[in-house]
């Protein structure tokens, strides 16, 4: 054996702007252009939020619950859905004042450039929000937007991330990453929305969801969030000098293990809560028939949020079990259990609703939640329907009755809060506060109508339904959350006898194409002008939802051509018969159209009914 020195590998936790603010980075040869999808980007941002959101001094979310009008009598019998979620009798430990996003690969920095071999997809995600943190905080702090800026841009060597341009002129990430995110002032701009399938349309979606992230931060937060994203967020960076071992390494990190997943890990900690064997078998028989529960973690994830009401990162069930040791323990436990395996018959029947609207017993409402592209609702949705089959077996129709009103109005509610754009963190305090007030625990001990445009946790503010409004005059940018609004509107056309299941799979497609077919000359002729072509595409006039093979066989032709597809389209779509009935497609059909359904969607709305 020889002598070789083991000094190749040296480890540092740095944080991020530690790391960004005194290296420059490119890919290394292994690694691929920006492949992120919008989900990704969202799911890093609010992991560092929930952090920070828990420190952040000028964070006041609460709503002034002395304003809440006290209900009439009448009203505490119906408001009253109490019996899930206890009250909480200890502190919700947070989380730390730090948060550690992983490690991440690198070789020694060659000619100032350090090359990547893991975390590129992470770093590109960073140096995207940066800029977009930059650029909203420029508008009123030139201080601020040039400290962030260093992290972004070295004054004498570039940009600090760079992607090769040898061979991605038009289709890689090295342009559109400098051009629209990096360079000052891009990432605020209004651009055209485009698919993620090209890394172009990647980083315009990552900038789009960074933007809608932050748009409700004021100035003070947004400053504070980045102070705290640079200073706090920490990362394992890991020097290899020997490339073979770094390419090692990153073919390692991709692969995946069996590992132990955090419900086996709560399975362990309710039977040491038990105390002695003959509790712990009996926890043990539970939850063997619990574990048959479908999509088994999300049900104890919902669980958790009904218990706890606290926001959820990735070791929210060890914590939930660290709670359950302090709130349930010895018998306690047992009788925990109990109701669990009742939650999980609700769960149940949850699941079998939301697969098929025909066996949702409150009208297919509870399925048309299952078309949002958010799941924040499933806590508050599983905490009714245990409320619903509880006052079943007492026969408690009036209850019954409440519940399935309470149906009726929160997949209209939760439409509003998709088209007023708020996030994961806005929407976890509202479903909350409306479990809090359905359970009576608001703090003067009354049950509240969490549904109520008067004071329900779902209404929407001023702000948010004009930004909700001016959505549904404009259009949509986002791609999900227009194949979500599409499928909603189209659920309403239909009873509930009929409502077919296959609407929750249809696709979206642009009657005027986004992008028409070089044979395709009567668009030009219908519309001439290429802007207000661009913008007349994305209003809900010219939106459709058809079946994907249909959607594949019209493809970006003439209208003449695409008609046909739509009327021989089976099976049918309730919207799509409108269009299917006309011969020609011009911008008054579009313009007229639109606002059909503006006000077919603001009636099924009903905000404006002060109930």
């Amino acid at each position: 054996m020889g002598d070789k020195p083991q000094n190749d590998i040296a480890t540092r936790v740095e944080t991020i702007g530690s790391l960004m603010g005194r290296r420059l980075f490119q890919p290394a040869s292994i690694q691929r252009d920006f492949k992120w999808e919008a989900a990704n980007c969202v799911a890093l941002f609010e992991d560092i939020y929930r952090v920070f959101s828990a420190h952040y001094a000028g964070n006041n979310e609460e709503e002034d619950d002395q304003a809440i009008p006290i209900p009439s009598s009448d009203e505490l019998i119906d408001a009253d859905l109490s019996g899930v979620a206890p009250p909480i009798d200890m502190e919700i430990e947070g989380p730390p004042n730090a948060y550690l996003l992983g490690p991440m690969y690198l070789a020694p920095p060659k000619n100032g450039i350090s090359e990547v071999y893991d975390g590129l997809q992470r770093l590109t995600s960073l140096t995207i929000l940066i800029s977009v943190l930059r650029d909203r905080i420029s508008l009123v702090s030139k201080e601020w937007g040039d400290w962030l800026h260093t992290f972004v841009e070295d004054e004498k060597w570039g940009y600090r991330l760079t992607y090769p341009t040898k061979s991605h002129k038009e289709t890689g990430t090295a342009r559109w990453l400098s051009e629209m995110a990096q360079r000052r002032g891009e990432s605020i701009k209004a651009r055209r929305n485009l698919e993620s399938k090209t890394p172009r349309g990647r980083v315009t979606r990552a900038i789009r969801e960074f933007r809608r992230l932050t748009q409700d931060m004021s100035p003070s937060e947004l400053t504070s969030f980045a102070e705290f994203m640079m200073t706090r967020v920490r990362i394992v960076a890991i020097q290899i000098a020997d490339m073979q071992l770094a390419r090692q390494a990153f073919v390692t990190s991709n692969q995946r293990g069996v590992a132990l997943s955090s419900v086996d890990i709560l399975k362990g900690v309710l039977m040491d809560i038990a105390g002695n064997d003959e509790r712990a078998a009996q926890v043990k028989d539970t939850w063997d028939r619990i574990s048959t529960t479908p999509d088994l973690e999300n049900f104890m994830s919902a669980v958790d949020f009904i218990e706890r009401r606290a926001q959820q990162g990735p070791s929210h069930l060890v914590e939930f079990g660290d709670y359950l040791a302090e709130a349930r323990p010895g018998f306690a436990i047992l009788e925990w259990m109990d109701r669990l395996e009742a939650l999980s018959a609700s769960w149940r029947t949850m699941k079998s609703a939301l697969f098929d609207p025909q066996k949702d017993p409150f009208e297919g409402d509870l399925w048309r939640l299952g078309l949002q592209n958010w799941n924040e609702w499933k806590p508050l949705a599983l905490h009714f329907v245990f409320v619903y089959q509880q006052a079943k077996k007492e026969n408690n129709k009036r209850r019954m009755d409440t519940v399935i009103s309470r149906f009726s109005d929160f997949h209209r509610r939760a439409m509003a809060i998709s088209l007023a754009g708020l996030g994961a963190k806005a929407r976890h305090t509202i479903i909350r506060r409306a479990i809090e007030q359905s359970e009576g625990l608001t703090g003067d001990g009354k049950a509240r109508n969490c549904m109520s445009l008067s004071y329900g946790a779902l209404r929407l503010k001023p702000t948010q339904k004009d930004r909700a409004q001016r959505q549904l005059s404009t259009g949509f940018d986002d791609y999900e959350a227009r194949v979500a609004f599409l499928r909603w509107l189209e659920s309403l056309h239909w009873t509930r006898d009929a409502l077919p299941d296959y609407v929750a799979g249809g696709t979206v497609e642009h009657v005027m194409p986004t992008s028409p077919a070089p044979e395709a000359k009567q668009w030009a002729i219908d519309f001439p002008d290429p802007d207000a072509r661009l913008g007349l595409c994305n209003m809900l006039g010219n939106l459709i939802l058809i079946d994907k093979e249909t959607n594949h066989k019209a493809g970006s032709g003439d209208f003449s051509e695409k008609v046909q597809f739509y009327r021989e389209m089976r099976p049918p779509f309730a919207m799509s018969a409108e269009v299917a009935e006309l011969s020609k497609w011009r911008p008054q059909d579009i313009v007229a159209r639109s606002e059909r359904m503006r006000e077919f969607a603001l009636e099924q709305l009903d905000w404006d009914n002060n109930s």
